[in-house]
């Protein structure tokens, strides 16, 4: 059943009225689930089931990807707290669920903005099959510092292309402007992230301080937030970093000024991961109560996996320290956004057990994720480059494919945690499968008793790559030289030793970097 605006509203302003302020306030509070391996240290919490019960949690971050677990954990909120507000089950949907796309990087050089929505409409299908409602997706941070790693996860460093991309990707989540396929049990909410200035932390160090010029944070940084917030965004997370000497979860000119005024933005706001406890870290706070009360206070609508709102909001409240308008405010928008997505008239809406093997790796999304690929693809000529050449000089010949401990870890790309379904190789295994070079193909052909004797000859501490690093055959802390797939790894058993983290001698290059 699909309501309207009106209908909406009336029934939110009913249910706000019957909620008690710890009600309220749990509503604001979203839980990093049972298992937080997947995205970030571990929370102390109370139990799960406990605080759902109680009604002291809105959301969840949801990593099981199984629509019966979901269904057992919306019955505890529906079933056995006193209002039956189902919660709202949240997980990182950046490109791909179970059909894996190009990085958002990769498919911003596709220029086709119609694929990139069809991908994230096949990404938005198969989540919620397993009970996903929320994507934490679109990342619209422009990144221009190659040392900032989260590059991939963005469209790059042009504003109109990233508002191109972020428009389309709202679009595909969504189901159409204005979120016109909420409800349908196959689109869902999606979340502009990281507000603002995400990708400008200062050397290209995560969480870093941000400098940030008026006009380059209207020109470059701001365009395609604003893309999103008219393609009808349902939520927004604020950046990590400081902006102006205040962190964007606590800062009333972010939130307020720039987001809800200048933007026009009226949905729901989430902040970062843990980012309300981490404003203490920042300086801005000399406790977690101060903490909660600068971000309430800021504007901030929802706190993710740590619960300073459910501990020190109430007394804050009833002291006149945080207005309690401003938390019927919050809690107006999140269940408006309830009543959007369709769970208060169905809360197992999207629970579709039995359904969920189907979705997946449909020979349809397989074709647009193929197509995708295609389209993604930058080639780049070489006008005489000279590449790198072994002691003989010899082109150095690499096995084509993902190498490396980090192509295994990473080959699904940036923040994937949907499990493998049926029939799902990931990127490594499947170009393994393709491959037509033996397995040995990398190493040196030669005798395995003559690459041990040259290592004896060299010594216990002079494997190939100290070795190589020495005569300057590489940079000062080059890390190829220790790397598991670099030169170390190709005679004898140094790769492995250097693996255990032994016979590891950085060069004062690498220690300054570490």
């Amino acid at each position: 059943m699909r309501r309207t605006p009106e209908e909406i509203k009336t029934c939110v302003e009913d249910l706000l009225s019957r909620m008690t302020l710890e009600e309220k306030i749990g509503q604001m509070v979203q839980s990093a689930g049972a298992d937080t391996t997947a995205i970030g240290g571990e929370v102390k919490t109370s139990p799960l089931e406990g605080l759902i019960a109680e009604g002291k949690i809105g959301s969840i971050i949801y990593m099981p990807d199984s629509a019966a677990m979901a269904r057992r954990l919306q019955r505890i909120a529906v079933e056995k707290s006193r209002l039956g507000i189902p919660l709202i089950f949240c997980q990182d949907v950046i490109h791909g669920f179970q059909t894996i796309f190009p990085i958002p990087l990769g498919w911003s050089c596709s220029f086709d903005p119609n694929l990139v929505r069809r991908a994230t409409e096949i990404s938005a299908r198969e989540a919620t099959r397993a009970g996903v409602m929320l994507a934490f997706a679109p990342m619209l941070d422009i990144a221009r510092d190659p040392r900032w790693g989260r590059i991939s996860e963005g469209a790059g460093e042009d504003p109109f292309l990233d508002a191109c991309m972020a428009r389309a990707e709202v679009l595909g989540y969504q189901g159409g402007e204005g979120g016109q396929g909420l409800g349908d049990g196959e689109h869902m909410a999606c979340c502009l992230k990281h507000f603002v200035g995400y990708g400008a932390a200062e050397a290209g160090r995560d969480y870093n301080t941000v400098e940030i010029s008026p006009s380059t944070l209207h020109n470059v940084y701001l365009p395609a937030f604003q893309a999103g917030v008219d393609a009808g965004a349902a939520t927004v997370m604020p950046s990590f970093n400081l902006v102006d000497g205040v962190s964007s979860a606590a800062s009333p000119y972010v939130l307020q000024e720039l987001l809800r005024k200048e933007l026009g933005f009226d949905g729901v706001i989430i902040s970062d991961y843990a980012a309300v406890f981490e404003v203490i870290a920042h300086g801005l706070a000399a406790d977690e109560r101060e903490a909660a009360e600068r971000c309430a206070n800021a504007g901030l609508d929802v706190e993710m996996a740590t619960d300073l709102f459910n501990r020190e909001l109430p007394q804050l409240v009833m002291e006149g320290k945080v207005p309690e308008s401003l938390v019927d405010g919050a809690v107006r928008r999140i269940l408006t956004l309830k009543y959007r997505l369709g769970i208060m008239d169905d809360p197992y809406l999207y629970m579709h057990e039995g359904e969920e093997e189907a979705a997946y790796l449909a020979p349809a999304h397989l074709e647009v994720a193929r197509r995708l690929a295609q389209e993604s693809a930058v080639l780049l000529k070489n006008d005489g480059a000279q590449g790198r050449k072994d002691r003989a000089g010899r082109p150095l010949r690499r096995q084509p494919g993902p190498a490396g401990p980090l192509a295994v870890l990473q080959a699904r790309g940036p923040h994937r945690h949907a499990a493998p379904g049926p029939g799902g190789k990931g990127l490594h295994r499947a170009v393994r499968a393709r491959d037509d070079h033996p397995r040995g193909a990398r190493r040196r052909h030669q005798p395995r008793g003559q690459a041990r004797a040259r290592v004896r000859r060299r010594g216990p501490c002079r494997r190939r790559g100290h070795d190589h690093e020495r005569r300057g055959r590489l940079p000062p802390g080059d890390l190829r030289a220790r790397h598991p797939d670099g030169a170390g790894a190709r005679g004898g058993r140094g790769g492995q030793a250097r693996r255990r983290g032994r016979h590891l001698r950085p060069s004062p290059a690498a220690r300054l970097v570490r």
